[in-house]
């Protein structure tokens, strides 16, 4: 799930120099929930039209990454809220640790 990423970063790492690896992981992580409780105030508020917050483009990025993430441990059941920002500062450490790369079938490896 994360090797392309992972793969595309240390490219950055090795051409630029520049190790942004946590940098990534933090502000998609941070943006991400950010989005993710906008998108649920929404929802709340009976507002429908909810597009730009699966924008993927320029800065948008990690907003919307990182709060598909959010929505795909929601779709899945799986209890992370009070976890995130506590026992695991990223939600790719989140999600690639055990119980919950089992729950998504991943390698604890990647």
């Amino acid at each position: 799930m994360f090797a392309k990423r992972k793969s595309r970063l240390e490219l950055v790492k090795e051409r630029l120099g520049l190790d942004i690896i946590r940098y990534y992981s933090l502000v998609e992580t941070v943006e991400g929930s950010a989005r993710y409780i906008e998108y649920c105030v929404s929802k709340e508020l009976g507002v429908t039209d909810c597009e730009f917050m699966y924008n993927l483009n320029g800065d948008s990025y990690y907003y919307a990454s990182g709060f598909m993430l959010m929505l795909l441990l929601d779709r899945h059941g799986i209890s992370y809220k009070d976890k995130l920002f506590t026992e695991y500062d990223t939600l790719e450490e989140l999600i690639t640790s055990s119980p919950y790369a089992t729950a998504f079938g991943l390698s604890s490896h990647f």
